[in-house]
């Protein structure tokens, strides 16, 4: 598919990826964000007048609706309703993104995302599925900022031996928290090996930590360190 046809014109390419049934809901928005902890990127869409349907990344061009295979990929009954607005973040800490949705009528519905908390580490390797195996290999790397100066907009970033930032995270740029001191920042690693965690602060401080990333591990890091 070639986007461009002249310089400063687009042309619009409609590719049929999604299942059926997403093509026929009344979609008004879409997340796209990493939901299964898998390192791709999926879409959770969402409308006024039909239920949210999540599309999970197969990782080569298409998506599926898991829901439609496994109906209790959603606990309870409150993702059902129609929604208008949504938004993905790490609300429990665990490192798997979870999705706060909000209606018309005021409702504000928590989805917690279960993908890396309920990962199965009593079971054959061999027993499992190709993303199950995935994510029960992922190292989690958890990072506290002190609260101090420079907290309110500072970043987070986690680089990896060959100095690619392969993650960022903001801390403290929510103001409606007041003094409240920041939470710690999950990074979810699936490629093993050395990495940098940089603190950089709004009054332009940096602090860095070294961290080895294991299959299945995890690192509490302070920064700045005390």
């Amino acid at each position: 598919m070639a986007p461009f046809t002249l310089p400063g014109r687009f042309t619009t390419s409609v590719i049929a990826l999604m299942p059926a049934e997403a093509l026929e809901s009344h979609a008004e928005a879409t997340v796209a964000e990493d939901l299964d902890a898998d390192g791709r990127i999926d879409l959770f869409s969402i409308g006024s007048e039909s239920p949210p349907i999540l599309h999970l990344n197969r990782g080569y061009g298409s998506f599926i609706s898991p829901s439609k295979y496994a109906k209790d990929i959603f606990v309870g009954e409150a993702h059902q309703r129609p929604a208008s607005a949504a938004v993905a973040g790490d609300a429990d800490g665990d490192g798997a993104n979870d999705l706060l949705l909000g209606d018309a009528e005021g409702r504000v519905t928590l989805l917690l995302n279960g993908s890396l908390a309920l990962r199965r580490t009593d079971v054959d390797p061999v027993a499992l599925t190709h993303h199950d195996r995935l994510r029960r290999g992922i190292a989690l790397v958890a990072v506290r900022v002190r609260p101090g100066r420079g907290t309110l907009g500072a970043e987070l970033s986690l680089s990896d031996a060959a100095g690619r930032v392969v993650a960022r995270r903001l801390i403290g740029a929510q103001v409606g928290v007041g003094c409240r001191a920041p939470d710690a920042a999950i990074f979810a690693v699936r490629e093993h090996g050395d990495y940098r965690v940089e603190l950089r602060l709004s009054d332009g401080s940096t602090h860095a930590a070294q961290v080895a990333c294991a299959a299945g591990g995890r690192t509490d890091l302070v920064l700045p360190a005390p």
